[in-house]
């Protein structure tokens, strides 16, 4: 893992960890390695998914809910609650959603600040902060 960390660069270990941490299944692992790949390797794929900025932000905000859930549960001695693959499918797009509206709603300065700002989110309180709250 300290290879690999090596490798990722702080930026990209940092939002590769989070991700994985809160992935549910293979496919959101795999979708963490594109998120966040490696430095100077390229996809196995001869043409890889490129996910949108507001894709990116949505998978960061999604997973800070999914650990927060998971270490409240943690700490309260339940078993961390289980997401399904429709359940994170579904917040993911819900956020997509709110993520239109603010964009809608302002200019696209503030709106790249807001995706900025989102995307650099580690907890709530940052993701909170955030859009004013």
């Amino acid at each position: 893992m300290v290879a690999e960390q090596a490798q990722r660069g702080p930026e990209n270990w940092d939002g590769v960890a989070r991700c994985v941490l809160a992935a549910q299944s293979d496919v959101d692992i795999d979708c963490c390695d594109q998120l966040y790949p490696p430095g100077g390797s390229q996809p196995a794929e001869a043409e890889p998914q490129v996910m949108s900025r507001e894709d990116q932000v949505c998978v960061v905000m999604v997973s800070i809910f999914a650990l927060e859930l998971e270490t409240e549960a943690e700490a309260a001695g339940e078993a961390p609650p289980e997401l399904s693959d429709e359940a994170v499918r579904e917040a993911h797009s819900e956020c997509l959603m709110s993520l239109d509206l603010a964009r809608q709603a302002g200019s696209p300065a503030d709106y790249a600040l807001l995706l900025d700002c989102l995307a650099s989110s580690e907890s709530s309180v940052d993701l909170n902060q955030c859009v004013g709250g």
